[in-house]
């Protein structure tokens, strides 16, 4: 319980210590068209940052306060979203992934970035295997 309450401590430290970054830019499909909602999740061992996906598929992790940004570091990238279809036999809706199952999982995304600076980082995904699911 010591070790993890010092290894907590240390990441604090050492996230309070460094200058956060803005990062910004749009998630397409490859043929161009937006992904329109979900979110972006920056990783590392030890920080998880994550920014919403407007409607135009513009996101946006600004670092202009103390809590906001993110600070620098080398990221593998996620992406994250999902659409109710239908209503199970217990009115909870079913949701279905927007994106190829891959890029959700920052293990097998294959998106990784390193920031050191504000950064405009465009991402492109495959549509699910199933094809364009309608928005609702």
């Amino acid at each position: 319980m010591k070790q993890f309450t010092l290894l907590i401590a240390l990441t604090l430290l050492c996230v309070g210590c460094s200058k956060n970054i803005s990062v910004w830019g749009t998630v397409k499909y490859t043929d161009g068209q937006p992904l329109t909602q979900g979110s972006v999740m920056f990783t590392t061992q030890t920080y998880v940052g994550s920014a919403p996906i407007q409607p135009d598929g513009t996101y946006k992790v600004s670092g202009d306060s103390v809590n906001s940004g993110i600070p620098s570091g080398e990221y593998k990238v996620c992406v994250a979203a999902s659409t109710s279809t239908s209503v199970d036999t217990a009115g909870w809706e079913r949701g279905v992934s927007m994106v190829d199952t891959k890029f959700s999982n920052p293990e097998t995304s294959g998106l990784v970035i390193k920031i050191d600076k504000a950064t405009k980082y465009d991402i492109t995904i495959d549509y699910p295997p199933t094809g364009r699911l309608k928005e609702k």
